[in-house]
């Protein structure tokens, strides 16, 4: 499993841009917690390649990408794989209600849950466990399933991103 850790990066670099009207940078974060880069992206009230500039950890060779890329129209792709793809959000969409329960499977089959949450939380995908919401934003919480594997003996994790159905969800909110 290839893991991309939030939270693991140190401020190293700034880059100036005077062009514009505000001053804009690029950071490298190495020891800031994760909670504070999503804190910081979001007061920038834009997405990330445009307001902060932290540079996502990859191990992607972006200076190659950069330079076979020259010349090309869709040199741009190297800035979104460099600082991530905004997920759109519709502004005018009401904000969903969190959800604090999970579905069925995810009580029935807890030792899964508890593995698929261990393992995320390991590679940096996860945040948490919180005493109280740290973000300075509202958050979105959606329940957890699972699914029988077709081998018979393993289950599928998921977070039911579309609960409740026919009512407002994290998906339905999504451009």
């Amino acid at each position: 499993m290839v893991c991309h850790r939030m939270g693991s990066w140190s401020k190293t670099a700034r880059q100036f841009d005077h062009d514009q009207q505000h001053v804009a940078y690029t950071t490298h974060y190495l020891t800031v917690p994760a909670v504070h880069l999503i804190n910081m992206v979001r007061s920038f009230n834009t997405c990330n390649r445009f307001g902060a500039r932290i540079v996502l950890a990859t191990h992607w060779n972006l200076c190659n990408f950069e330079a076979y890329l020259k010349g090309y129209s869709d040199l741009e792709v190297v800035e979104w794989l460099r600082f991530g793809w905004p997920i759109s959000r519709d502004p005018n969409a009401a904000c969903p209600h969190p959800s604090f329960h999970n579905h069925r499977g995810a009580l029935d089959h807890s030792a899964f849950i508890v593995d698929y949450i261990a393992k995320e939380m390991e590679c940096g995908a996860l945040l948490g466990p919180f005493d109280a919401v740290p973000f300075v934003n509202k958050v979105m919480t959606s329940p957890m399933n699972t699914r029988l594997k077709k081998n018979g003996k393993d289950w599928w994790v998921i977070v039911d991103l579309s609960f409740p159905r026919g009512g407002i969800s994290v998906n339905a909110a999504i451009d």
